[in-house]
């Protein structure tokens, strides 16, 4: 009997098992099951492995099925609540800047004021969290990280808009005395 090329008899075992998986599909995917069963980690890491090295597979199925997606991430909210708090939680301190963004638009809905390009305006509120030194745009003082605002130039009360352009970043003092007062009118009649 003649030897096969190694990859000619490699095809061949692979054809085999692909007509064999074929025509025992539900017994194959039985043993399946009962491994994943058997093996949770194993399962668990495999299926981690497989994710990392196809991303553009997992992107797709996520967003050709939404509702799975959210069905399974309220199954999980409901199964963890202790995990979900603590997630929310370290995610909240690990981005201030984006939680205060949102909280102010979310202020400016309300109020029924203009949204503009939500990217711009967490820029400024990054800046304002993280870069070393910045300027108050009434006093001119470089005030510390954890005594920066943000301020509306026009204030929401007064129709002002909520976008990068009518944004500034002030000390807290000038911010808290400026209150509802356009910048001009702020400007013109410094604090007591």
């Amino acid at each position: 009997m003649k030897k096969l090329a190694p990859d000619v008899a490699r095809e061949r075992r692979l054809e085999s098992s692909r007509r064999w998986r074929e025509a025992n599909l539900e017994r194959k995917r039985e043993a399946v099951r009962r491994w994943r069963a058997a093996n949770p980690g194993k399962a668990l890491d495999a299926a981690r492995c497989w994710k990392a090295a196809n991303p553009e597979h997992s992107r797709l199925w996520h967003e050709a099925n939404p509702q799975s997606r959210r069905e399974a991430n309220r199954r999980w909210q409901a199964a963890n609540p202790d995990k979900q708090r603590r997630s929310i939680q370290r995610w909240r301190e690990a981005n201030p800047a984006i939680l205060s963004a949102h909280s102010a638009k979310r202020r400016a809905l309300t109020r029924g004021a203009t949204v503009g390009d939500p990217k711009a305006v967490a820029a400024i509120y990054e800046k304002a969290k993280s870069k070393r030194r910045v300027r108050c745009a009434y006093c001119g003082r470089y005030p510390r990280v954890g005594e920066r605002h943000v301020d509306h130039v026009i204030p929401l009360a007064k129709g002002g808009p909520h976008t990068a352009a009518n944004l500034r970043i002030t000390c807290a003092q000038c911010n808290l005395s400026k209150g509802v007062k356009t910048a001009e009118e702020f400007l013109s009649c410094p604090p007591n």
